[in-house]
């Protein structure tokens, strides 16, 4: 398998509904370490923090209640990015 390399890519077969709470997802991100997740709810405005039990394992994302509110930077948050440290998030809407 070569990674990054999309050719190779396939289902495994996991998968995460959140649709209820991000209903217009229009972005995720993980931590380097693959324990947080980050998604971007475009209806809303808002940004949704999941903690993974198991890195990078979606089926063990529980949500606890945090969230970070971006209408006043953004109304149309599309995606975000982090520095190397996680001390700086970078939004594109």
């Amino acid at each position: 398998m070569a990674y990054w390399d999309i050719s190779t890519a396939f289902y495994s077969g996991k998968s995460l509904f959140v649709g209820d709470l991000v209903p217009n997802g229009s972005s995720i991100r993980f931590k380097p370490d693959g324990l947080i997740m980050y998604l971007v709810n475009t209806s809303d405005q808002t940004i949704y923090q999941y903690t993974l039990s198991i890195a990078w394992d979606i089926t063990t994302a529980v949500y606890f209640r945090k969230y970070l509110k971006v209408w006043k930077q953004d109304s149309f948050p599309q995606d975000l990015s982090f520095n190397l440290d996680g001390s700086i998030m970078y939004m594109l809407g």
